[in-house]
C-alpha cells in the first residue's frame, strides 16, 4: 500500500514524458488519477492524488476533499479550509475555488472622509494553498474612492478607485463600468509569487457623499472568470478563485517546471 500511496504521487507529480503512452489505456479510458479504492470524482470535478475523498484517500488533512451529497449534484469541498472547490488542476498546481466576495464598510464623516474602516479578509495561512497572483484579477464594485488590497503587514499590493456619477439613495449598487472606474474597477495583480492573506483596505480621505461607502464589495477573481464576467460582484454569494498549491516540503516553484512537459 505504501509503494502505491508513493507511485501515485510521483505519477501525479513528474513530468509527463515518464508517464505511459495513451495507446496503452483503452478508448476512454484514462491513468489511474486516485489511489485504489477511491473514488475519482465528486459531482463534476475530477479528484486527482494528493486530494482524495476521505482521509486515507489523500496525502494529508490539506488535500483532503469532503464530498456534500446532500444537494442534486455532489459538492466537494476542503475539509480544513472548507472552500468549495470548482476546479483541480496539476500542471501548473492551481485549485480553483469558490470564496465569498469581502465587504467592506466605512462611514461617512460628514461628507467629507471615509473614517474608521473595517475590512474583509481571507487567511491561508498554515495551509500549502497561496492566492495566485497570476491566475487572480482584483475586483471592487461601490462608490467609495479608492479601495486597496492589502497583505498581512498592511502594505498595499495594488488598488483602484471606483467613485459614482450621482447620489443614490436606494439601497441598490450602481451602476458599473470599470473602464472608467465609474461605480466599479478591476486590476491585474503584476507580482511574483503567492499571498496567504489579504484584507481589503480604503483611502481614508476619499471623499464620499453617497451612502454606498458602507456598500463596498471586493474580491480576487480568477481571470477566466473575470474575462467572461458581465453580471454584478454583489449580486455572487461565492467568486471563482485561484489558489496555487504544493505538495508540503516541495515548493511550488519547483513544481511548477513539470508545465513544460504538458502535451
Amino acid at each position: 500500500m505504501a509503494m502505491m500511496y508513493l507511485f501515485l504521487l510521483m505519477l501525479q507529480l513528474v513530468p509527463v514524458l515518464w508517464l505511459p503512452p495513451a495507446s496503452a489505456f483503452k478508448s476512454g479510458q484514462h491513468p489511474p488519477i486516485a489511489l485504489p479504492g477511491c473514488n475519482e470524482t465528486c459531482g463534476e470535478v475530477l479528484i486527482p492524488f494528493p486530494f482524495g475523498i476521505g482521509s486515507t484517500c489523500s496525502h494529508n488533512i490539506d488535500y483532503e476533499i469532503v464530498c456534500n451529497t446532500s444537494s442534486h449534484t455532489p459538492r466537494p469541498f476542503l475539509r480544513k479550509l472548507s472552500f468549495e472547490v470548482a476546479e483541480i488542476r496539476m500542471r501548473p498546481q492551481v485549485l480553483t475555488v469558490r470564496t465569498t466576495p469581502q465587504i467592506a464598510c466605512a462611514s461617512g464623516n460628514g461628507g467629507k472622509n471615509i473614517v474608521a474602516p473595517s475590512v474583509g479578509s481571507i487567511d491561508l495561512s498554515g495551509s500549502p494553498y497561496r492566492f495566485s497572483m497570476y491566475d487572480n484579477v482584483f475586483m471592487v464594485e461601490g462608490c467609495s474612492g479608492i479601495v486597496t488590497l492589502k497583505d498581512r503587514s498592511g502594505e498595499t499590493l495594488t488598488g483602484c478607485g471606483s467613485f459614482c456619477l450621482n447620489d443614490t439613495d436606494d439601497g441598490k449598487m450602481p451602476f458599473c463600468d470599470h473602464r472608467y472606474g465609474i461605480g466599479c474597477c478591476q486590476r491585474n495583480l503584476s507580482l511574483t509569487g503567492g499571498l496567504d492573506f489579504y484584507q481589503i483596505g480604503f483611502n481614508e480621505s476619499t471623499p464620499s457623499k453617497n451612502s454606498h461607502a458602507c456598500h463596498i464589495v471586493a474580491s480576487l477573481v480568477d481571470s477566466d472568470l473575470q474575462a467572461n464576467f458581465s453580471g454584478r460582484l454583489s449580486s455572487l454569494k461565492a467568486v471563482s478563485t485561484a489558489l496555487e498549491w504544493n505538495v508540503t516540503g516541495v515548493p511550488i516553484n519547483n513544481m511548477s517546471q513539470c508545465e513544460a512537459y504538458t502535451d
